[in-house]
C-alpha cells in the first residue's frame, strides 16, 4: 500500500506543479512567476538555516542535561525533508516545505512518527512507556 501511494505521488505531484505554474503564469506573467519561485527558494533556505541551527542548539542543550535528544534528531530529519521540498521548484512542494519549517507542526509530526514506530514494538513488550517528551526503552 505505501508503495502505491509513493508511485501515485510521483506521478501526480509533478503534473500538479506544472498545471499550477501554467495557471499562475497566466495570471501574473512568466517573469513574476519565476521571481516568486526563486524568492521562495531563497526564503526557504534562509528559514531552514535558522531553524536548523536552533534545532542543533536545542539538541546540544539536551545532551548537556544528560537527555537523549530524540525529539531534536527527528526534528532535524524533518528539516532535511523540508530542505528537499524547498529546493524543488514548485508552489506545492514549497508550500509543504514551509509548513515543515513551523516548529510546533514539525514536533507534532515527529511525535506522531515516534508513536507509530513504537506502536509495533509495544506489542513485542520492548517498550516500557511513551510520553510526549521522553521515550523509555528496555
Amino acid at each position: 500500500m505505501p508503495l502505491l501511494i509513493i508511485l501515485f505521488l510521483l506521478a501526480t505531484v509533478p503534473l500538479a506543479e506544472i498545471a499550477l505554474f501554467i495557471w499562475v503564469g497566466s495570471m501574473i506573467g512568466i517573469l513574476p512567476t519565476l521571481a516568486l519561485t526563486i524568492f521562495a527558494i531563497g526564503l526557504g533556505a534562509t528559514l531552514l538555516y535558522t531553524e536548523g541551527f536552533a534545532t542543533l542548539r536545542a539538541a546540544r542543550q539536551a545532551l548537556d542535561r544528560g537527555e537523549v535528544p530524540v525529539e531534536h534528531v527527528l526534528s532535524g530529519a524533518i528539516l532535511t525533508g523540508a530542505a528537499f521540498l524547498l529546493m524543488t521548484p514548485g508552489f506545492i512542494t514549497n508550500g509543504l516545505g514551509f509548513l515543515l519549517l513551523i516548529r510546533p507542526l514539525r514536533l507534532a509530526i515527529g511525535r506522531a512518527i515516534v508513536s507509530r514506530l513504537l506502536a509495533g514494538r509495544a506489542r513485542t513488550g520492548r517498550v516500557i512507556s511513551v510520553s510526549a517528551r521522553r521515550i523509555d526503552l528496555d
